[in-house]
């Protein structure tokens, strides 16, 4: 976290796997596609720690080494106490859900990865 937040101080990008718990058990339960499924909370809470804005990246397979990247803002300045925080994930969370889906729904025979 100490390394994310000075490369956040220096201006620069940093980049996580938002679509997939990757063993953690902090993780939220949201409706996708009609079924319970679980997200990560760890990217929206390292920002909201950090108070870091959040850039939702998803990139769709073209095939041979093409992508199309879309790059949307998410949360400019993500704010909450420490009590609230766990309430502001799970609010922002479901949220994720959503354009995950309409990826899924744009390109549904490619990969598509969130960042």
């Amino acid at each position: 976290m100490l390394q994310i937040a000075e490369c956040l101080s220096r201006g620069e990008l940093v980049g996580m796997l938002g679509d997939r718990p990757a063993g953690s058990e902090k993780t939220v339960t949201c409706r996708f596609f009609g079924r319970d499924a679980v997200f990560p909370q760890g990217p929206l809470r390292l920002a909201l720690s950090l108070r870091a804005p959040v850039y939702l990246v998803a990139g769709l397979y073209e095939g041979g080494k093409r992508y199309v990247v879309h790059l949307e803002p998410f949360c400019e300045e993500p704010s909450a106490d420490r009590a609230e925080g766990v309430a502001w994930v799970r609010e922002w969370g479901p949220a994720i859900r959503e354009r995950l889906e309409h990826f899924c729904r744009l390109a549904p025979y490619k990969l598509v990865q969130l960042l």
